[in-house]
């Protein structure tokens, strides 16, 4: 049904130049412009993630506040993006968080 093993998913991604679609910009309401690399691409292109799109994220709310409609394809994206951002945050201040993590382990 699409998936695709540990294997498969481990191997760093060979650019393939026949491929027009190596990675992707899609833009969030929230978040703005989303990049896609295409490891991840290979995530969003699998039928079980693009079945997202037809699930509410909020349920029956739109039923009461019509502006409260958005899909769990759209929340994981934006999902996707706010992890990005916490692991080049943690990048950015790795020394510092060492330690720091240092000092309050002794």
């Amino acid at each position: 049904m699409g998936a695709c093993s540990n294997e498969e998913l481990s191997q760093p991604p060979v650019p393939d130049y026949s491929n027009t679609r190596l990675s992707k910009h899609v833009h969030d309401n929230v978040h703005g412009n989303i990049y896609l690399d295409p490891l991840s691409l290979k995530f969003i292109d699998t039928e079980q993630f693009q079945r997202l799109r037809d699930l509410k994220q909020l349920g029956a709310a739109h039923m009461v506040y019509p502006g409260a409609v958005h899909t769990r394809f759209e929340h994981s994206l934006g999902v996707y993006w706010l992890a990005g951002e916490a692991v080049q945050l943690i990048k950015k201040h790795q020394v510092l968080i060492i330690l720091i993590f240092r000092r309050t382990s002794t």
